[in-house]
């Protein structure tokens, strides 16, 4: 096959069958940098830019510029809840498919993880509501001459310091939980990169494979289709928060689901990126949809105190892969 300079050959399909449409621009999108440019080069902790700060405020009203330092360049890598626990290669959220998730699984998990409920607080737990809980923030250990900041990884965005009111609004809600550390050292575990699972290259040619023999007019619609819907990925109701199902809420996933499981081998395919680990969504409605109890016995899920939650979405994928592989061998 005679690829063109992007890996493209004649028909526009990579050799894997798929096109790799990039996404197009949405005006209603956060200001999201791509992964790998932009701030992480600067030097931090700094302050906000102009252009920053007004997306910062449009999404926390509350915020006092004052106590606002940018801390880490965005990332999708992790999430709020991995950063309480002082982890920032994994994005945690060990509860896939619920669209709310409350105070007792909050609780849960940070009990599995080296803290109870008490005073003085070293991590908070954001929520709308008890029933639904929606971020963590942890006590800002450095010092930038502001008493009593907080500090949140914001979703797919930056890290940021702020005060205890600054992110009150319709974005995450209020602080709900207090935690205390039980054992020294919760939060500074250690995770790297070489824990997580990984394909071998074996298991990523059959995955290409697969994917390669779906016909071409369903592999051309998915394609349009999926990067439409990942382009709602930067709206900031999906861009600022942790719960992947956020992702399932918007007209471009139902357009996906509603195409069936032929698009299965096509999703799987896309998986094999483990940043874009929101679309184990799809696959899993996917599953739960169309597949009956077979489908639904390869949705891979952990419970909060299960070791495996540290591997991330990220690890989520990669032992979802190896489970459809497994039953299409």
């Amino acid at each position: 096959m005679t690829l063109n300079p992007l890996g493209l050959s004649p028909d526009g399909l990579s050799p894997d069958g798929l096109s790799h449409v990039g996404s197009s621009p949405n005006p209603n999108a956060f200001s999201l940098r791509e992964e790998g440019k932009g701030d992480s080069s600067m030097v931090f902790p700094r302050k906000p830019e102009p252009g920053e700060w007004r997306d910062l405020i449009a999404a926390f009203p509350s915020l006092d510029f004052g106590d606002v330092w940018i801390t880490a360049p965005q990332t999708e890598a992790y999430n709020c809840l991995a950063w309480t626990l002082g982890i920032t290669n994994r994005w945690i959220w060990p509860w896939p498919g619920l669209p709310m998730v409350g105070a007792s699984q909050f609780n849960e998990l940070y009990r599995s993880h080296g803290f109870d409920i008490g005073t003085p607080a070293k991590v908070l737990g954001w929520g709308i509501t008890l029933h639904n809980m929606t971020h963590g923030s942890i006590r800002y250990a450095g010092s930038l001459g502001r008493p009593n900041l907080w500090e949140s990884k914001l979703g797919r965005s930056w890290r940021i310091t702020h005060s205890l009111d600054g992110l009150r609004g319709a974005t995450y809600g209020t602080p709900l939980l207090n935690y205390v550390e039980r054992m020294s050292g919760a939060t500074a575990m250690v995770m790297p990169d070489e824990t997580l699972p990984s394909l071998t290259m074996e298991e990523e040619a059959a995955i290409r494979e697969t994917a390669a023999q779906v016909p071409l007019p369903t592999r051309l619609a998915f394609e349009g289709a999926f990067s439409a819907w990942r382009d709602t990925w930067r709206n900031p109701d999906v861009a600022l928060s942790s719960n992947p199902a956020m992702v399932m809420a918007v007209p471009e996933f139902r357009t996906l689901l509603e195409m069936g499981p032929s698009i299965l081998p096509l999703v799987v395919a896309q998986l094999m990126d483990p940043s874009l680990f929101f679309a184990l969504q799809l696959y899993d409605e996917l599953q739960r949809r169309y597949g009956g109890p077979v489908g639904r016995a390869q949705i891979i899920g952990y419970g909060p105190s299960d070791p495996q939650i540290l591997e991330g979405e990220q690890g989520r994928c990669v032992r979802t892969l190896r489970v459809w592989l497994a039953a299409h061998s």
